[in-house]
């Protein structure tokens, strides 16, 4: 491996320790959407090798559209601070904490795992029927849950 490539893992790798120290519980949902994240693509890898549909570009899309994942997540948690922020110069006591951005990590694991059974069912594994409903209907919740910030009111 080339130094750069060391170089940018120590670098990747000491950005995660740190966001995950500073979010507290977030890490640990911040772990559960890179292993989700992983999970999918691996599956959809998987599933496209089944269905004999592999392709190169579908794959780079997949990078692409994961990391557009990971901007929006950076996005919820950047919101968190500068409403908490701006509160402060107000001189007013509110925080999000980190709401907004649990909120939105939690919706993009679900739209992960959600994933994952559909590539899963694609090289025609058995599942059980309870479990994808599950996981939409919590998607559901949490979409439900959040419109508080969202209504335009």
């Amino acid at each position: 491996m080339d130094n750069m490539g060391v170089v940018l893992r120590a670098f990747i790798a000491s950005m995660i320790a740190a966001v995950s120290m500073r979010l507290n519980i977030l890490g640990d949902l911040l772990w559960l959407f890179l292993i989700s994240v992983a999970l999918d693509y691996l599956t959809g890898i998987a599933a496209a090798i089944y269905t004999k549909n592999l392709s190169s570009g579908a794959g780079l899309r997949g990078i692409v559209k994961k990391t557009g994942e990971c901007f929006v997540i950076a996005v919820a948690l950047i919101t968190d601070d500068l409403i908490s922020k701006t509160a402060a110069q107000l001189g007013l006591s509110f925080t999000t904490g980190n709401t907004i951005a649990a909120a939105v990590t939690t919706w993009l694991i679900l739209n992960e795992l959600i994933s994952i059974l559909e590539n899963i069912d694609k090289m025609n594994v058995p599942l059980p029927p309870f479990l994808l409903a599950a996981l939409r209907r919590l998607k559901k919740h949490t979409e439900q849950s959040s419109k508080n910030f969202s209504s335009d009111k």
